[in-house]
């Protein structure tokens, strides 16, 4: 799937998620903007609709994230893999950008993400 999302040229106008992301593109045109599917024991949650990724995002003590990859941790440090404390000040730095009206522009009006 990755040969063929590298083999086309892309310009910066295209709609990029095909071609950075191309099995969470497919996923997502297959089953649908929220779903999920399993890898091994473990789930993978796709949520596409804005209300409910406020949801995810505000309410970390309910929603549970997965330990992060070893190297993961080395690589990344930021919202998403934050817990507790760390998760709350972070999130509250930056949730100004999380407004709604804000986040309506990384949508089209048909609901995909682009």
């Amino acid at each position: 799937m990755l040969k063929e999302a590298y083999s086309r040229p892309i310009s910066l106008s295209d709609d990029t998620t095909p071609r950075v992301l191309p099995f969470h593109f497919h996923f997502i045109k297959k089953y649908g903007k929220n779903s999920f599917a399993w890898f091994g024991p473990n789930p993978m949650v796709n949520i596409m609709e804005p209300e409910l990724i406020r949801d995810v995002l505000l309410k970390s003590n309910v929603f549970q994230k997965p330990p992060p990859h070893p190297l993961g941790k080395l690589l990344v440090s930021g919202l998403v893999t934050l817990e507790g404390e760390r998760w709350a000040k972070r999130r509250k730095i930056i949730n100004p950008a999380f407004h709604l009206e804000k986040l309506k522009v990384f949508t089209h009006k048909d609901g995909t993400g682009g």
